[in-house]
């Protein structure tokens, strides 16, 4: 039987930023442990049209077996109903797709109109998580994948609510100063507030703990000081900052 991944994760993060004020909260989470590609397995509260799953360890998300297979053209499943998001997270990997086959990941505030919040092609055949913002207004999640060959596995769900941006605040010195990012949201270029222009480096971290990426400041100390991440795909990331002041800050990359 799995192990609760989430909820290792989320001990880890704490730990390990244990100096950093943090307020993280899962909402909702599905690993897909005891789905088994039948109705009555079936994860409550989850709309799938075609039952089909993976049930072993080489194309499936960390938390191991089992995984939703996507494996006809419009093949589509929705979330249960949540309250109060403002991101989601989830794990997807092809096998034997093209550029052609894509998911849509769709959101509703009212159960009857749908707003795409992303669409992938180039579907990553190494598994990957995937962090996307929400609408607090939104209710309910649903992805369709559309296939032209191969298939797609979907694991580890999570939908989560994080603290406001504005709250949180950075000790430097004995002054107390707000830690500016702008602009935030990005699309993934931006800078930090001028008197943290000494932070050369930084470490980006996803939304379940993760070190994902190390970066270096281009023009370190100049009025024109900035940090590249437009690589990365639209979602939540945490920030360290790195030099004379070190903290945790929330990025929001949407393109």
């Amino acid at each position: 039987m799995k192990k609760n991944l989430l909820a290792v994760l989320m001990t880890f993060f704490i730990w390990h930023f244990s100096s950093f004020i943090i307020a993280q909260t899962i909402i909702y989470s599905q690993d897909f442990n005891t789905y088994d590609g039948t109705v009555p397995n079936t994860p409550a509260g989850w709309y799938i049209g075609n039952h089909d799953f993976y049930s072993t360890t080489f194309i499936n998300g960390v938390s191991g077996p089992n995984a939703f297979k996507f494996s006809i053209n419009a093949d589509t499943i929705q979330s249960p109903s949540f309250a109060n998001a403002d991101s989601v997270s989830f794990w997807i990997k092809g096998a034997g797709t093209d550029t052609i086959s894509s998911i849509n990941i769709y959101q509703t505030s009212d159960n009857i109109n749908w707003t795409l919040i992303a669409g992938y092609d180039h579907l990553p055949t190494i598994g990957t998580v995937i962090n996307l913002p929400v609408s607090n207004t939104s209710v309910r999640l649903m992805f369709i994948y559309l296939k032209s060959v191969g298939n797609l596995a979907f694991d580890d769900f999570a939908i989560t609510q994080n603290i406001p941006l504005s709250t949180l605040q950075i000790q430097s010195g004995s002054q107390t100063n707000d830690l500016i990012i702008f602009p935030n949201p990005t699309s993934g270029i931006f800078k930090l507030k001028e008197i943290y222009s000494n932070v050369l480096s930084l470490r980006v971290v996803d939304i379940f703990g993760k070190v994902i990426h190390v970066a270096n400041s281009e023009n370190s100390g100049a009025e024109n000081t900035f940090f590249d991440l437009s690589f990365l795909p639209s979602g939540y990331y945490f920030l360290s900052l790195d030099g004379e002041v070190n903290s945790l800050r929330k990025l929001c990359i949407v393109k």
